[in-house]
């Protein structure tokens, strides 16, 4: 059965939402919209469209929330960090069928958050276990019913490239081709993720490890 995956959003995990959203906004011109928060991670979130169905998510702790392990690692951040990418798909029954039967363990859970126009939004997320890949191999989203973020963010941005380095690409290559995953991958002489991005004041380059 074929599977369509395509690239949804980057998340720029930060310390702080707020110094973050005026840093974003000095070096492209364009100031990130509060998306809501994330109850059961105790995060919150701001949207940049990136054109194309692709967002620009700048994800923090919330503090008006209990801290989860997602909102502890934004809380301990030396500096923002490129912390991973989310891939959208129509089908994520076949793409849990498929790394299954290759032998990943996957995990799906239900998620929501309420926007600051009391819209709530609802989605599948699935998570890729059993690889030693990190979070170079992309969380798994399906948006449902739900509006997709990119519609009403704000605009400007748009994405350039977005590159996954790996020491060794070999195990990359091999997942993203078992679920259809389309991304530049090259070999590096490290790990990382890099991804370039235009906007009325010039290129924004982001990097993460």
């Amino acid at each position: 059965m074929n599977i369509s995956t395509v690239l949804d959003h980057l998340v720029w995990a930060v310390p702080d939402l707020d110094l973050a959203i005026k840093e974003i906004e000095t070096a492209t011109g364009i100031k990130a919209a509060i998306g809501g928060n994330h109850p059961s991670h105790g995060t919150c979130n701001a949207l940049i469209s990136m054109g194309d169905g692709e967002y620009f998510e700048i994800l923090a702790r919330d503090n008006s929330l209990p801290a989860g392990e997602l909102a502890k690692f934004c809380q301990n951040l030396s500096k923002p960090n490129l912390v991973t990418w989310v891939v959208r798909t129509n089908n994520i029954p076949e793409i849990i069928k498929r790394a299954e039967s290759a032998g990943y363990q996957t995990v799906l859970k239900e998620m929501n958050r309420l926007k600051p126009n009391g819209e709530q939004l609802k989605w599948q997320l699935l998570w890729l276990k059993g690889h030693e890949c990190g979070n170079y191999v992309p969380l798994i989203i399906d948006w449902q019913n739900s509006t997709h973020p990119s519609l009403d963010a704000p605009s400007g941005l748009k994405l350039v490239s977005f590159t996954v380095e790996a020491i060794n690409p070999k195990p990359l290559e091999d997942i993203f081709s078992l679920l259809s995953i389309n991304v530049n991958l090259k070999s590096s002489l490290k790990n990382r993720m890099i991804a370039l991005i235009d906007s009325p004041k010039g290129i924004l380059e982001l990097e993460g490890y």
